[in-house]
């Protein structure tokens, strides 16, 4: 919002007030821009919204063995650790579906599902998967996530797994920022 104010003076020659014309133009925010919010939600890091320690799979479990553990948690995103506790890959609940030929990831469809007991893990994994940082934007992290075409990044700091971050954490996050933005411009002086 752009507010203009004008000012009239009157400086006469022995310093005395004449009129002068001196224009303002004010931008003045009543409202936080869209851009101005976006950067402000976005100012997060991935440190700040990732699962910390998240469950992890070895590549030798089984697919049902997968699935077990994400439902137990209500995950959909499982990291893959090797015996030397490195990561290796990532294993979905859609690459289980995928590989298992399923309609849906509900346990009526997997449980007694031969194939799913014995596929190991490390057959339908994403091998070397796409990471990010703790100190990484959530801004950054969801334009690696839509640059790569992923819905997970592991988060590492250096070569330890210390967190995962999902598109569901960081819509979780934009929410939760968007209802204190308006719950901020309703009160602006609480």
């Amino acid at each position: 919002m752009t507010i203009n104010l004008h000012r009239v003076f009157t400086i006469g020659e022995d310093n005395h007030i004449k009129t002068m014309t001196i224009f303002f133009q004010v931008q003045a925010t009543l409202f936080p821009s869209p851009n101005f919010v976006m950067e402000q939600r976005f100012g997060l890091n991935v440190l700040e919204i990732m699962t910390r320690n998240p469950a992890t799979i070895r590549p030798s479990n089984t697919v049902r063995e997968a699935l077990e553990v994400m439902e137990e948690l209500g995950c959909h995103h499982l990291p893959v650790l090797s015996t030397d506790e490195h990561l290796i890959g990532i294993v979905t609940a859609r690459d289980c579906r995928l590989a298992l030929s399923l309609p849906d990831v509900v346990r009526e469809y997997w449980q007694e599902d031969e194939l799913a007991a014995r596929l190991p893990v490390r057959s339908i994994m994403t091998a070397a998967p796409t990471v990010t940082t703790p100190d990484t934007s959530v801004k950054n992290a969801a334009r690696l996530m839509l640059k790569d075409y992923v819905s997970c990044l592991p988060v590492m700091r250096e070569e330890t797994l210390v967190g995962i971050i999902t598109v569901s954490d960081i819509l979780v996050a934009f929410t939760k920022m968007e209802q204190n933005a308006e719950d901020d411009s309703r009160n602006p002086l609480m």
